[in-house]
C-alpha cells in the first residue's frame, strides 16, 4: 500500500489506538464472507478434521524417518524431545563442530540451522541441528540426512 495512503487512514482514524487500527486495516484485510462460509463447511463437513488427521499420521511418518536416518548415518547424535510439531532438535556429541557440520550440509545443498542460530547470549549450548520437516517429504528427508552424515562422520574422522 503507498504511504500516503496508509498516512490518510492513520490520519482518519482518532484515539489512542489509532494507529493499530489503520496498521491492521492497511495489512491485514480479514476474510471474505465466502472464505469464512467456506471454512465453516470445511469444519462442519469433517472435512478438517480429515485433513488435521492426515497431516499427524504423515508428520509422524517423517518423524519416524528422521529418527532411524539419525540411528543409522549420525552415530552418537541423539534425537531429543517428542514426537509432535514440525521440527526435530538432533543433539549433537560436545566435540563436534556445529557451525562447520552446517556449512558442510549446505555445500550438499540441504539447508539446516544449528541451535546456536536460536540463541542470542548462551555460547555454552551443546552443538545440535534443528530439522525442520514441514515441506520436507520422507524421502527429500532421507536424502538430506545421509548428506548430512556423510558430513558428520567426515567431520568427526570416522569413515
Amino acid at each position: 500500500m503507498p504511504a500516503k495512503v496508509a498516512d490518510e487512514l492513520r490520519e482518519s482514524s482518532s484515539g489512542p489506538e489509532a494507529g493499530a487500527i489503520a496498521n491492521s486495516r492497511c495489512c491485514w484485510g480479514g476474510c471474505s464472507g465466502l472464505e469464512q462460509l467456506a471454512f465453516t463447511r470445511f469444519i462442519d463437513t469433517g472435512a478438517l478434521d480429515r485433513h488435521q488427521r492426515k497431516l499427524r499420521a504423515e508428520f509422524h511418518r517423517r518423524r519416524q524417518v528422521i529418527r532411524r536416518q539419525t540411528e543409522a548415518c549420525l552415530p552418537g547424535a541423539r534425537l531429543t524431545g517428542r514426537d509432535g510439531g514440525l521440527q526435530a532438535y538432533l543433539q549433537l556429541p560436545p566435540h563436534l563442530d556445529e557451525l562447520a557440520l552446517v556449512r558442510a550440509a549446505r555445500e550438499q545443498s540441504v539447508l539446516v540451522r544449528g541451535s546456536r542460530f536460536y540463541t542470542l547470549t548462551d555460547a555454552s549450548r551443546p552443538p545440535a541441528l534443528v530439522i525442520s520437516y514441514a515441506t520436507v517429504d520422507c524421502a527429500g528427508l532421507t536424502k538430506s540426512l545421509q548428506a548430512i552424515g556423510a558430513a558428520y562422520r567426515q567431520l568427526a574422522g570416522m569413515p
